[in-house]
């Protein structure tokens, strides 16, 4: 699957890089580029509205990383481009963003960003050195590796 997404991945992003950035002020404007650019994502769109017209999401029933991946591809253009009448015909597409853009913000923190459980040290004295994330760790201890 993830090679197959390879091969399509410039379906989506190249079109709404090429409808965004000028918009952005990546790249100069072309009017003729931009409406290629529409184009193309129309088909791409199509080929989910017909996919999505009878699934919730695009593998399983939940949430996946391919939902996440495609929602974000086509989230500079659902915040800055594509308006109701360019939507009109993708009435799925429109759900199945909505219902995953939602269920992402529900998913748990990444690791990286709780407080993690403190791990086992071979030294349990105090740390001399002031903590330099105190939001991460809270009470550091001076942990040595010990390889053989």
């Amino acid at each position: 699957m993830i090679a197959a997404y390879g091969a399509r991945r410039n379906e989506l992003v190249m079109p709404v890089g090429m409808w965004v950035y000028p918009i952005l002020g990546f790249i100069q404007s072309n009017k003729a580029n931009t409406e290629r650019a529409q184009d193309d994502l129309k088909r791409a769109l199509a080929v989910l509205q017909a996919h999505l017209a009878n699934s919730t999401y695009l593998v399983g029933g939940a949430v996946t990383l391919a939902d996440i991946v495609v929602c974000c591809s086509l989230l500079n253009a659902f915040k800055l481009v594509m308006d109701a009448a360019f939507l009109a015909p993708y009435k799925a597409v429109v759900r199945w963003f909505t219902t995953c853009a939602t269920a992402q913000s529900e998913l748990p923190a990444p690791p990286l960003a709780r407080t993690p459980a403190r791990a086992p040290c071979a030294s349990s004295s105090p740390s001399p050195s002031p903590n330099p994330i105190p939001h991460l760790y809270p009470n550091p201890r001076p942990c040595t590796l010990r390889l053989p």
